[in-house]
């Protein structure tokens, strides 16, 4: 059912493959290809243009996949959606991703988060994945922030990152 779904929408039958997903999930709630048709699903209706809602996802990398499409469509409740995932109970690995979604959009909010995140000395490796994407992004205002993670850091790990994300931005 996964691959009929699969070849519906590379066909553009998008309602049918849906259909076929439906029917898959409500058959095979055990299947282990559910997790992949419920990203598929995600997928084909963030193709057909309707906006899929992070919040209605109960799986982590669904919401996630929710999430990029939404910065897509509307970024500003995406940034704020990011910063709920940031200070929640999520993995460390969907703080990750949430950075890295984070980090597609150039908003002033979004730079603000990821400033928060490279300062803050919470988890490091969180910090350091924060002051990579602003290198990586070379906005406005990202020198700054690197300055002042720089200063208040005094992990010699974060300030390494913070040296290698100056030469990335130039």
């Amino acid at each position: 059912m996964y691959w009929k779904a699969y070849s519906l929408g590379k066909q553009r039958e998008l309602t049918e493959a849906l259909q076929t997903l439906d029917a898959m999930r409500s058959r095979f709630a055990d299947s282990r290809w559910l997790k992949d048709a419920m990203a598929l699903k995600v997928e084909m209706m963030q193709a057909s243009g309707r906006a899929v809602s992070p919040d209605s996802q109960t799986d982590e990398d669904l919401k996630l996949l929710a999430l990029r499409g939404l910065m897509q469509s509307d970024p500003d409740r995406a940034v704020s959606m990011v910063q709920q995932v940031l200070t929640g109970s999520s993995s460390i690995k969907v703080k990750e991703n949430a950075l890295f979604v984070l980090s597609q959009s150039r908003s002033p909010r979004a730079l603000e988060l990821l400033g928060n995140s490279a300062k803050a000395a919470g988890n490091p490796d969180l910090q350091i994945r924060a002051i990579r994407y602003l290198g990586v992004m070379n906005q406005a205002g990202s020198d700054q922030i690197l300055q002042d993670a720089y200063r208040s850091s005094s992990d010699d790990a974060v300030k390494r990152a913070v040296i290698r994300s100056f030469m990335l931005s130039g």
